[in-house]
């Protein structure tokens, strides 16, 4: 993860960067697997492993999110930035309708924040977040959830 978070910092000098934070580094010798990960690939390694890595999934999916918003923001090919952003819009879905919850209190109000900074940069002046998403997907979150409860803390 420390690579993926390094990547990402460089990306405030090269926004580049922001990208290689997301697919990750150099190749192997073959040329087929990136032997730096970037976020995409921890998002991969750990998904089987949810509940106990809980922390680490949801916070290389808010680092994939902040990538590619900082990314689409210095971006000039609008088809680019379009393509990016609405692609993370379907991931965030995405992962409502696995696990509606979205972390619970701890990832919820971060990936909600997530959400409504990728649907404001793709020009929407009132972004709905997570809680309308949940309810437009037609997922039903446990009543303990933020989604639920409206409320939640930062990691």
């Amino acid at each position: 993860m420390e690579a993926a978070r390094t990547y990402q910092s460089w990306g405030r000098e090269d926004p580049k960067m922001y990208l290689k934070a997301i697919l990750g580094g150099s190749y192997d010798n073959d040329k087929t697997k990136r032997q730096i990960w970037g976020w995409n690939g921890i998002i991969r390694r750990i998904s089987n492993n949810i509940d106990r890595l809980r922390d680490e999934y949801y916070g290389a999916y808010d680092g994939k999110f902040r990538c590619c918003i900082l990314y689409a923001a210095g971006t000039a090919d609008a088809a680019e930035k379009k393509k990016l952003l609405e692609g993370c819009e379907k991931e965030i879905a995405r992962i409502v309708q696995l696990r509606p919850d979205v972390g619970g209190e701890d990832w919820f109000p971060i990936i909600d924040k997530d959400l409504k900074d990728i649907r404001k940069a793709l020009g929407q002046a009132k972004p709905a977040g997570l809680k309308d998403l949940v309810k437009e997907l037609g997922t039903a979150p446990s009543p303990a959830t933020p989604a639920a409860a409206g409320a939640g803390k930062k990691p």
